[in-house]
């Protein structure tokens, strides 16, 4: 690998002597990417790494929703944390599936997946074909390790190299700076999808005979979570 005085990667030599090359703007947002599979240069809804992708120069993109080419449109179904699992097209016929485990390492899948956002897709995470890697805002991930390859330019935690502190259960790192929870929309709190904090809540707000505004809010945000966790576990 070849690295720039930013520590950006800017080049990934494989074998089969495959080498996939990349350019970032003034804000580490990668602008163009060159592998096997073509070359592609990216127009985002904005300029941070943050911003979503709407154009490569292969396909358009609805972010979190489809993928447009001239064969067609094909959509991303999601789960909680924005990974997609299931690809349909526009007649609703699914034409891929896949299952990530929680550092994002592919553990099954059918037919032929397309585009780059596979695992917390939603969120901005892309996929590079030929090297595996993923590209999560300012750094590069290596699933199999559970590992960013560069430090934390922002040194959050003990451990700047670690995905999500290593606990990734409903948990993102977009940006590559800083892992927030994940779980539909819920905010940066991680205390709202765990289960001793929000019972205690509940049982706070239940034996309250009079309610602010805010506090019916924070109760239907409890009732709402238990509805979602149920619906996951039955799928």
């Amino acid at each position: 690998m070849t690295y720039d005085y930013e520590d950006r990667i800017t080049q990934i030599s494989l074998p089969g002597s495959v080498t996939d090359t990349f350019t970032y703007n003034g804000l580490d947002t990668r602008a163009t990417k060159d592998d096997s599979t073509g070359s592609y240069s990216f127009v985002r809804d904005g300029a941070d790494v943050t911003d979503p992708v709407l154009d490569d120069g292969a396909a358009n993109y609805t972010p979190g929703v489809s993928r447009h080419t001239a064969a067609g449109t094909i959509f991303d179904n999601l789960n909680y944390i924005g990974t997609s699992t299931r690809q349909t097209n526009s007649s609703q016929a699914t034409t891929a599936t896949r299952t990530y485990d929680a550092f994002g390492n592919l553990f099954t899948s059918t037919g032929t997946p397309v585009g780059p956002f596979g695992f917390v897709g939603q969120g901005g995470y892309q996929e590079d074909h030929d090297s595996g890697l993923k590209l999560l805002g300012h750094r590069y991930y290596d699933p199999s390790t559970g590992r960013f390859l560069t430090r934390d330019p922002a040194k959050d935690s003990r451990n700047w190299y670690t995905y999500c502190k290593n606990n990734p259960l409903g948990n993102a790192d977009a940006d590559g700076l800083q892992a927030k929870n994940q779980n539909k929309g819920r905010g940066d709190d991680p205390l709202w999808w765990d289960d001793a904090y929000r019972n205690q809540r509940r049982e706070h707000l239940r034996n309250k005979t009079k309610k602010t505004k805010e506090e019916k809010q924070e109760w239907q945000k409890i009732v709402d979570i238990e509805k979602e966790k149920e619906k996951i576990r039955n799928q």
